[in-house]
């Protein structure tokens, strides 16, 4: 998985299949979303998803389909 600033102070998160399933430890790891937020159960299966390969970030996480 890879970060990269992008202008406006968004951040995009990219990963691979390979990293999907360590996507939220990651977001964790870099403070992007707390241990305990209820939104975890969520944010793990948008990553699942087949055509979904990157989150954005801004303030709060943005769940986005490509």
């Amino acid at each position: 998985m890879m970060i990269f600033p992008k202008s406006s102070g968004m951040q995009t998160v990219y990963f691979t299949q390979k990293t999907k399933p360590h996507v939220v430890d990651f977001l964790i790891e870099e403070k992007f979303i707390d241990a305990d937020d209820p939104l975890i159960p969520i944010i793990a299966a948008f990553a699942r998803q087949e055509n979904v390969n990157e989150i954005r970030i801004r303030n709060r996480i943005q769940l986005l389909f490509h």
